[in-house]
């Protein structure tokens, strides 16, 4: 495998590996596949091949829980099920349009990168569903072949509720499998200590973070903080409480950092 890349990017599942891919510095820009759960990658190469058809079709959607903030709904087209998408106070339709405005932009925004990327590196976490090495090959051989002939490699976390000793195996040329226990302290987030020792080993290509760090989007973003940062000072000098409460609810309020 190489060890710097034009893109790295998650491929599911669910939400540890964007997660951690983002805290350390390897992934810069939102994706679709990085806070929903996937049963395998050959459900990311059936979806680009459809051309991204059947994906979170209205008609497939259906809620599997309601959760406090955003409803757990399952796609039945695809296998896929989404837990930070569907605001719990409102209906899977009053939320779709803005639902799939977002999937949108960000699956166009994959496909420009893919198609600019020379060297990608792929990474997918498995927990509920076990697949064999042959399968975890066969199945990226297939996803890899549809963008050939850029380089591509898999990072393939395996992280089972039941006690394993770390593993780290080289199941092919381009395809690493990490496995180790999922612990229940780490339930969503993954253990970081362990995706450090992994992660260390990668890097993004200069020109893809340089191109990011200057990018609107990043710069835009800068402003947008330090507004933020401001404005909290702001509501720290309001000594009356509730006009202090009042500012920030206007101001300072919390937005779902998975949109």
């Amino acid at each position: 495998m190489l060890k710097k890349y034009d893109l790295i990017v998650s491929i599911g599942s669910r939400c540890k590996i964007s997660h951690n891919l983002r805290r350390y510095g390897l992934q810069l820009e939102s994706f679709p596949f990085d806070w929903i759960y996937i049963q395998n990658p050959a459900v990311v190469e059936n979806l680009f091949a459809t051309n991204f058809k059947n994906f979170f079709k209205e008609e497939n959607l259906r809620l599997r829980s309601k959760q406090p903030k955003f409803d757990e709904v399952d796609d039945l087209g695809t296998g896929i099920y989404s837990a930070h998408d569907f605001d719990t106070n409102r209906s899977i339709h009053d939320c779709y349009p803005e639902v799939m405005a977002k999937f949108n932009r960000r699956i166009a925004k994959l496909k420009d990168r893919l198609l600019h990327a020379k060297t990608v590196l792929m990474v997918f976490g498995a927990e509920d569903n076990f697949i064999s090495d042959e399968e975890i090959i066969q199945q990226f051989a297939c996803l890899q072949k549809r963008f050939a002939p850029r380089h591509f490699d898999l990072l393939y976390f395996y992280l089972p509720e039941n006690e394993i000793e770390f593993e780290r195996k080289m199941v092919s040329s381009n395809v690493l499998k990490i496995s180790f226990q999922k612990e229940k302290k780490f339930e969503w987030q993954g253990n970081p200590e362990i995706f450090d020792e992994v992660l260390k080993d990668f890097h993004l290509a200069f020109k893809t973070k340089f191109r990011w760090y200057t990018s609107p989007t990043y710069l835009n973003g800068l402003k947008k903080k330090f507004k933020m940062v401001m404005l909290k000072l702001v509501s720290d000098l309001i000594f009356i409480k509730k006009y202090r409460r009042a500012f920030r609810d206007k101001y300072l309020e919390k937005r779902n950092h998975f949109q």
